[in-house]
């Protein structure tokens, strides 16, 4: 159960295509430590902001098969939070559709967990289809009010979509500076059968309006950037990243915090 993309380094399998935000795509995937980036993290969702949103990538590396589209709804209260999401991915031969649903919560002052559990169903023409269930945890620590480190296991249950076919179990360590309107981010990721990858993102906020971001990772080397506006209630945000072999993937999204 394979498509024809790379990713990391060179095989993008079932259940691989995980929904990222337009800031998230734009720092490259780094910041499963960095507040407001709970895709990465769901233990970040006792800091979230309840909101309504939604992603488009047209295509990936210049594909519009591989293109994919997805909605959310975050929900925060006083010490905890929730985040339910569905995205698809893929065309007539290969699609996915993953539903998502995780929540979060404060542990005392500097330290909150999390966990998310998504399905994915996978169909293929000709071939069928399949589906799998994984389940991911992650924690957060905040060492001071500047810095704070993250932890992430995806897929630890391991429910596979067929005897061949395993979600890929991956794990995350990551750091955050914010510093003012100046944030890094810097994460170690290691997906299993594969090396292990280096994430850094920056990102720096003007005027409480503009958000300007950029960011690379090894294996394969992608650099990636972009900005997101905040007007009222409303937020805009475009990324761009570009792999050495494949080429270009844009990513755009808006969302409305009630």
């Amino acid at each position: 159960m394979h498509s024809s993309t790379l990713k990391n380094p060179d095989v993008l399998r079932g259940g691989d295509v995980f929904p990222q935000t337009p800031r998230t795509a734009a720092m490259a995937g780094s910041g499963c430590a960095l507040q407001g980036n709970h895709t990465l993290n769901p233990a970040l969702l006792t800091a979230a902001l309840t909101s309504l949103e939604a992603h488009w990538v047209p295509a990936r590396f210049g594909l519009p098969e591989l293109g994919s589209a997805g909605c959310a709804y975050t929900r925060r209260w006083t010490a905890s939070g929730m985040r339910a999401a569905l995205q698809h991915f893929g065309f007539q031969a290969y699609r996915e559709m993953q539903l998502s649903v995780g929540g979060g919560i404060a542990l005392g002052e500097k330290l909150a967990g999390g966990s998310t559990i998504r399905y994915t169903h996978v169909s293929m023409l000709r071939y069928g289809s399949g589906y799998a269930v994984g389940i991911d945890i992650g924690v957060r620590m905040k060492l001071s009010e500047q810095l704070s480190c993250g932890a992430v296991a995806e897929n630890v249950a391991q429910l596979p979509f067929a005897k061949e076919e395993r979600l890929p179990i991956t794990m995350k360590l990551g750091t955050a500076l914010e510093q003012g309107a100046f944030r890094v981010a810097c994460d170690f990721v290691k997906q299993s059968r594969f090396p292990a990858v280096f994430v850094l993102g920056v990102e720096y906020r003007l005027l409480d309006i503009l958000s300007l971001r950029a960011g690379a990772s090894t294996i394969p080397g992608i650099a990636s950037g972009g900005a997101g506006v905040q007007w009222g209630q409303w937020e805009i945000g475009y990324a761009v990243s570009a792999h050495p072999d494949l080429g270009w993937t844009h990513t755009a999204g808006i969302g409305f915090r009630p």
